[in-house]
């Protein structure tokens, strides 16, 4: 049973805990406008906010297997994209993701993204993962896993 030594507001606690779960698991843009960080180039450590154009995207992705997108330099894309996939890969089971670029560098850039997210993650949201290196990711809950 459920808190049997618990006090209330230990119970109340984690009751909010498991609503907030509940919410970053159906809401992809909730999980990231309330949780997610990423490092802004002049202003530092940053919330995440999603403009309309990555609204659109993300709606994309929750109702297409595949999508091939025609991209500009620096509309946050492969930020966007990396931040989904940790979010898939955290909430849901079985998901694989795979991150193909150009050279080594730009995928282990990728990667410090999502490491990046994680670290700064409230502690009640950080993800087990089994491997956790620069070109692999696996999320032990979920059986999950991202590579770069």
């Amino acid at each position: 049973m459920l808190g049997l030594n618990m006090s209330d507001n230990q119970q109340k606690e984690k009751m909010n805990i498991f609503e907030e779960c509940i919410k970053c698991e159906h809401d992809f843009r909730y999980f990231a406008e309330t949780y997610l960080k990423v490092q802004h180039p002049k202003l530092g450590l940053v919330s995440f906010s999603l403009y309309d154009y990555q609204k659109r995207l993300v709606k994309t992705y929750d109702v297409q297997r595949f999508v091939v997108v025609k991209k500009f330099r620096q509309g946050g894309f492969s930020t966007l994209t990396a931040l989904y996939g940790l979010w898939q890969c955290m909430f849901h089971h079985d998901k694989r993701f795979l991150f193909i670029s150009k050279t080594d560098r730009e995928a282990v850039r990728l990667s410090l993204i999502v490491k990046n997210a994680i670290q700064h993650l409230p502690e009640e949201f950080k993800p087990l993962l089994t491997n956790g290196n620069d070109h692999h990711k696996t999320f032990q809950c979920t059986n999950s896993r991202m590579q770069f």
